[in-house]
């Protein structure tokens, strides 16, 4: 019984990761008809250079939704930002100053999820909460820093994560898919990984085996602010500029995409989220390709994604 109760479960993951695909080949034939050359080949590279961006974001998310306790990361679009702000001040075109100013970035992300966490344990305020307000304090501290305007520039050396280097293609491609597949496998395979998995299917088994669950839940934030921070770089060498906010529109399509992708408290893969990626950056392409008014494709694209992620939010019940 255990065992057909196991396939049973596994059926249904396999075609959930089918629904998702064939979603995103739907979306692709809808712009097609739209717009002629939507499913074009240079295209679908400028949108997957935009979805890595959404995916890294995503992950990020993962890693604090796979461990449970409700947790949601509202600031990571904060930490986004502030990295590509004093990414660009501390190098000002000088790519002898690249290593510094990663080093100083990511430390700045990893303090405020440290600050994140010690608020959701210490004072017992909710992931959601606590993240938005955070959140709030990064995008102060970035008005500060940079008194409303931004300065500094990027060393080539970033810049060329948004050039093309294989067809149509940009870097930006090769070095995410290679860093989600590196994380993916991480967790899949490595002690840590294995043990976020277990916090979040069932807290107190995690805690009898031995596993120090706060360590890992604090593990958990510290990996999530580390790829907020690699998205925010990537986001600058994509874009070519640092701008104030640039990171706050991808929180909520972080969050779809973790959930389109199958991210829940003990479950989760980095290819649904590069998927549930796709979708998001997809969708977001096609309302542009039909040409509507800018109210209109908002409103669109909330109704959308009200739909695909209610649908998806089913996937848990489906599976017990």
């Amino acid at each position: 019984m255990r065992e057909k109760s196991g396939n049973k479960k596994w059926d249904i993951r396999i075609n959930n990761m089918h629904i998702t695909i064939l979603l995103l080949v739907v979306l692709f034939i809808a712009g097609q008809i739209i717009l002629s050359g939507f499913a074009s080949l240079n295209n679908i590279a400028n949108i997957a250079g935009f979805a890595c961006v959404i995916a890294l974001v995503a992950v990020s998310q993962l890693f604090v939704m796979v461990v449970g306790n409700d947790g949601i990361d509202l600031s990571v679009g904060a930490i986004m930002s502030m990295s590509a702000l004093l990414f660009a001040d501390i190098c000002r075109n000088q790519a002898s100053r690249i290593p510094f100013a990663l080093l100083c970035v990511l430390c700045a992300g990893l303090i405020v999820e440290a600050i994140n966490f010690a608020g959701i344990t210490l004072l017992k305020i909710s992931p959601m909460i606590m993240t938005m307000i955070m959140g709030t304090v990064v995008n102060g501290f970035n008005y500060f820093y940079t008194r409303g305007i931004v300065s500094g520039s990027i060393p080539e050396q970033i810049m060329m994560i948004g050039r093309q280097a294989a067809g149509p293609f940009k870097t930006i491609v090769f070095i995410v898919i290679l860093l989600l597949l590196l994380t993916g496998l991480g967790l899949r395979h490595l002690k840590l990984g294995k043990k976020m998995f277990l916090v979040g299917s069932n807290d107190n088994a995690a805690g009898l085996c031995g596993i120090r669950t706060e360590r890992v839940r604090f593990a958990a934030y510290l990996f999530s602010g580390t790829f907020a921070v690699i998205a925010g770089i990537m986001l600058l060498g994509l874009s070519g500029a640092a701008i104030l906010k640039m990171g706050e529109s991808y929180v909520m399509m972080s969050i779809a995409a973790a959930v389109i992708g199958g991210v829940q408290s003990g479950e989760g893969k980095v290819a649904g989220c590069f998927l549930g990626a796709a979708i998001i950056q997809t969708l977001t392409n096609l309302l542009i390709a039909a040409n509507l008014p800018d109210s209109l494709q908002i409103l669109f694209n909330g109704i959308v994604l009200m739909l695909i992620l209610s649908s998806f939010a089913r996937k848990p019940r489906l599976q017990d």
